[in-house]
């Protein structure tokens, strides 16, 4: 029977060797790096914040007011709609035609 500890060294082996790059799990360097464009939720400053992984955890951080936090970041991000990327059939679907009422009637 698995262990809780051999389940962990397990899946840890596999996120940190066997999974490519980019796999939606995202992890950051030990060393500190700005985050460019992004805005403090605490003090709003822009390109303020530092990311970095401190014992396997993703924590960003500001520098000039000291927030800081964990994330939380478990999958990739998902893809915005647009018009490239929807299927004709969803776009008729959310058409309406338009009834143009008659003004002398």
């Amino acid at each position: 029977m698995l262990t809780n500890r051999v389940i962990h060294n397990v899946s840890n082996h596999i996120l940190n060797n066997c999974l490519p790059s980019g796999f939606g799990v995202m992890v950051f360097s030990t060393k500190k790096r700005f985050i460019a464009g992004v805005t403090c939720p605490k003090c709003s400053q822009m390109d303020k914040l530092v990311a970095y992984t401190e014992d396997g955890v993703n924590f960003r951080e500001c520098v000039s007011c000291g927030f800081r936090d964990e994330l939380r970041l478990s999958s990739a991000p998902k893809e915005v709609q647009t018009r490239v990327n929807v299927s004709r059939e969803e776009v008729a679907r959310q058409t309406m035609p338009v009834r143009i009422l008659d003004p002398k009637g």
